[in-house]
């Protein structure tokens, strides 16, 4: 049987693995996508910018739109599922190349597959901690920047093909459309057998970190030495009085073995050998325990009044005839206790202790979010400050992009080879950075690494606006130092900006609409992609117009920073995370 860890690692390898076939793909079809359109169509140089706007506009419009279907359900796997058709199908579509237009169609169809990174980024959210957050952020985004490092190497293979499948050529420019589908399906299939849904892995790791942990075996050895009989659908608990409360939450019944001993807890009504009953596998039970820890608590107001004198704070976990409880065996009087908290705990366990973690009410809740409460969350000075700071990193990343082949190719005589080599050193850069991030996470808070990506941003686009303008072409004595120093502190400062910026934002914004979080975060991302690619590709014979204009932007987004900097703390108040008990926390919360 897989353990609750290792689905959660191999969820992770799966995660990562669809970041990393996105930077393939960014790096497969991008080399290749001009002489595409020349050779086969002899098309008009505003289809290579209407093919690369098709994607970003695609993933603007599926980015909230998939947030929000993962903050009503929660339910990503599924997400991931859906999501991979259309990233296969328009691949496909890349490959059958039938027009100029129909390629713009195919680039469009992947972005609207590519969305799916914002249910992905908000189950991360939801299920880690302040501290590990950005360092997990950073190794996702990682993972993306070695698709971008692996994609240039995929060409050097699929540029020997050519062959034809009945009436559709395969050759250099077609074959990334059908490398891509490929690899669709495989992660289709990663997806399918290696991917759990985060925050359902996780309430199931607090549960046996309780002590409350489904056994399969035939006994069970409680703390005093004795050992008691054990049923497949049975769930065994520390003989103490920090799991009483527990038991009587989940609507236990407490079992006594022949000597008298109790230690074996038992859902009530319950036959093992049915499988209707819905608790034939332990993942059955942990879908009902997950409802009587979650989906059917009631939520404590603040400041509200202990639990036994508040009216409201006293409903049940469950009625008794609730309809979930009699499909899966509880019956009207099976009910061994009905449990009672505050109408506003969202209760897991944890170390024999509750804590607050509710995945299900943060699903219930996101039904019920009105229009006026995104305007309140979103149209806060610390969320606009920080979707600043998106829009101008990938402004000015698309920027430096665009702009650096003509200039090396202008002011050092670089053609394509000496350009893969300066791509190659910078993508080993970024990744050095990434890894960097890792332990810087742990010392400097986001906001304060955000600052330094920002200066760093600064500096570089200010060399360039000083020295650009005044270049010689083709001296290289004088030129290749100044473009390299430029372009070194550019994306040393590109992920700090990235990740720290992620990773902040998520902490800013309430568990329930994670989600569409994520999708407005990817729209001002997509946003500053397209405006900077046009901006940078229409002042090329303008420097300092061109540079001038980053160095306002970058500027304007860090002095937004600055206005709000105290401000940016964690206000999410998330409920999955992992809280260590203290010595303040011996008595149970609940009693």
């Amino acid at each position: 049987m897989i353990t609750t860890r290792v689905k959660r690692r191999l969820t992770y390898v799966t995660i990562a693995i669809f970041f990393l076939f996105q930077g393939i793909e960014y790096a497969v079809i991008l080399p290749t996508l001009w002489l595409y359109l020349s050779d086969r169509f002899h098309a008009s140089s505003h289809y290579l910018g209407l093919i690369m706007s098709a994607f970003s506009v695609a993933d603007m419009i599926a980015s909230p739109l998939t947030g929000r279907w993962s903050d009503r359900t929660g339910n990503t796997r599924f997400i991931i599922l859906v999501a991979n058709v259309p990233q296969f199908l328009g691949s496909v579509m890349y490959f059958m190349g039938l027009s100029p237009w129909f390629l713009v169609a195919s680039r469009f169809v992947v972005g609207l597959g590519a969305g799916a990174g914002a249910a992905i980024m908000a189950d991360i959210a939801r299920v880690t901690s302040q501290e590990e957050r950005t360092s997990i952020y950073s190794k996702f985004m990682l993972c993306r920047h070695l698709g971008l490092l692996v994609g240039p190497a995929c060409n050097l293979f699929l540029m020997r093909i050519n062959f034809n499948i009945g009436p559709f050529s395969v050759n250099p420019y077609s074959v990334p459309g059908l490398f891509i589908a490929v690899l669709w399906i495989f992660h289709e299939l990663l997806t399918i057998f290696m991917f759990w849904n985060l925050v359902s892995l996780h309430v199931q790791e607090q549960i046996e970190q309780s002590g409350a942990i489904p056994q399969s075996s035939s006994e069970y050895q409680i703390p005093e030495g004795e050992r008691v009989s054990m049923r497949s659908d049975s769930v065994a608990f520390p003989h103490d009085d920090s799991s009483k409360d527990i038991r009587d939450m989940m609507g236990l019944v407490l079992d006594v073995d022949s000597s008298g001993h109790p230690g074996v807890l038992s859902p009530p009504n319950l036959d093992s050998s049915d499988p209707s009953s819905g608790f034939a596998s332990s993942n059955n039970y942990m879908e009902v325990a997950e409802q009587y820890m979650g989906g059917m608590a009631t939520r404590r107001e603040n400041g509200s009044s202990d639990a036994g004198t508040d009216a409201e704070s006293t409903q049940p976990l469950l009625a008794p005839e609730s309809p979930s409880l009699q499909s899966h065996g509880y019956g009207a009087t099976s009910l061994a206790s009905t449990a009672h908290v505050p109408s506003d705990a969202s209760r897991s366990i944890e170390g024999g202790i509750l804590t607050d973690v509710d995945a299900n009410s943060t699903r219930r809740n996101a039904d019920h979010v009105s229009l006026s409460y995104y305007m309140n969350e979103f149209f806060r000075d610390t969320i606009i400050a920080i979707l600043a700071t998106i829009f101008v990193e990938f402004f000015n990343q698309l920027s430096l992009e665009t702009m650096v082949t003509p200039l090396t190719n202008r002011l050092a005589g670089w053609g394509e080879f000496e350009n893969s080599i300066l791509y190659f050193g910078c993508a080993i850069e970024i990744i050095l950075v990434f890894l960097v991030i890792m332990p810087l996470s742990r010392r400097f808070l986001d906001r304060t690494l955000i600052l330094c990506g920002f200066a760093l941003e600064t500096v570089s686009i200010a060399l360039f606006l000083w020295f650009i303008p005044q270049a010689v072409p083709m001296d290289n004595r004088h030129n290749l130092p100044v473009l390299l120093v430029g372009i070194f502190i550019n994306l040393v400062g590109m992920p700090l900006l990235i990740v720290s910026s992620a990773s902040l934002y998520s902490k800013m914004v309430k568990e329930e609409i994670q989600g569409v979080a994520q999708g407005m975060r990817r729209v001002c991302a997509q946003v500053g992609t397209i405006l900077g690619a046009l901006w940078a590709g229409s002042m090329l014979d303008r420097p300092y117009w061109m540079f001038g204009v980053m160095v306002g932007v970058n500027v304007f987004g860090a002095f937004l920073l600055l206005l709000s900097f105290n401000r940016l703390v964690d206000t999410s108040s998330s409920r999955l995370r992992r809280i260590s008990p203290t010595s303040s926390e011996t008595q149970p919360l609940i009693s």
